[in-house]
Formats: C-alpha cells, sequence, structure tokens
C-alpha cells in the first residue's frame, strides 16, 4: 500500500477499494462462452484473445499462426484426448486468412492441406473448419467420424445462437 503505512491508511484505502467494488457490476461471461460451454459439460471451457494466453493452457506454435489479437474470440475445451479451439474473427475474410496460415504453418508435410480435411498426426487427426467467420480447430481427434460430429453440433449452436 504505502511505504510506511499507518493502520488509518491501510483501512481508508481497504474501504475506498470496497466502495468502488460496489459500483462496479458483475461481469458477464462472454456470448461464444455461453454458446459453446453447453457442449462441453465435462470439460473446463476457458476464453482468450492472444496467442500468449492460448499457449499457456495448449501449446500451439510460438508464432502467432492464428492471427489472434483482441478482436477476435477464442474458446478452449479439452475432451478426453481430443482439443477443440472455436474462433471468432470479425469478418469471414479473415477467418479464410486465418485458416490458411495454420494450415500451411501447423501441417507443412500435408501441403497443401485444406479447411474440412482431416490430417493423421502422431497424436491423432488435426482439422480446421470454417464457418463464416468462424474457425473451428481439432486436434488429436481418435477418428475423422467423432471430429465431423464435434464440428456439426458445434456449426449447429453458432449459426442458430443457441438455440435448439
Amino acid at each position: 500500500m504505502a511505504y510506511q503505512e499507518t493502520e488509518t491508511a491501510r483501512r481508508a484505502v481497504l474501504e475506498l477499494g470496497r466502495v468502488i467494488a460496489a459500483q462496479c457490476r458483475p461481469a458477464r461471461p462472454p456470448e461464444l462462452i455461453k454458446l459453446v460451454q453447453p457442449l462441453f459439460p465435462n470439460a473446463a471451457v476457458k476464453y482468450f484473445r492472444s496467442h500468449l494466453v492460448l499457449n499457456s493452457f495448449f501449446y500451439l506454435a510460438s508464432d502467432n499462426i492464428l492471427d489472434l489479437d483482441p478482436s477476435v474470440e477464442g474458446i478452449y475445451a479439452g475432451e478426453g484426448r481430443m482439443n477443440v479451439l472455436v474462433l471468432h474473427y470479425p469478418q469471414a475474410e479473415r477467418a479464410t486468412a486465418a485458416a490458411q496460415v495454420f494450415l500451411s504453418s501447423y501441417l507443412p508435410d500435408h501441403h497443401p492441406a485444406r479447411c474440412g480435411e482431416f490430417y493423421l498426426l502422431e497424436s491423432g487427426h488435426c482439422s480446421c473448419f470454417q464457418f463464416g467467420a468462424y474457425l473451428i480447430l481439432l486436434f488429436d481427434c481418435l477418428d475423422v467420424e467423432s471430429g465431423r460430429r464435434r464440428v456439426l453440433t458445434l456449426e449447429s449452436r453458432l449459426r442458430t445462437g443457441g438455440r435448439l
């Protein structure tokens, strides 16, 4: 608090903090979390906007190969062995460009890799799907069919805004 704080100063600063906190509205979760989280009831869903934050819980690459910045929303969910990223870009064109950089950077041995295809890696299948301004990335899928089902469910949820 202060270099030679007194008890009176300490109490005053803490009271000021309580008054300020009481004036703040509680934060609501981002819409993307509300859409995606119900599809992963047994997984910790994490929200991010930076490749550095993403790399802290799911290391992807040292470079920003998904073109993440404050205008892009990202969700990570681990489901069993499968890891899922859902990214929402401000424009579909930006999602397209990010998908191309991701595919060429992450899957260089599968050149030219394309959205909508599954690629077998050492840890399982990997894929990238684009739906308008959204990218859905799957990592470590045990099989193609379960990956396709997961993508269809996510696309449906994103398309309908969570309505069934």
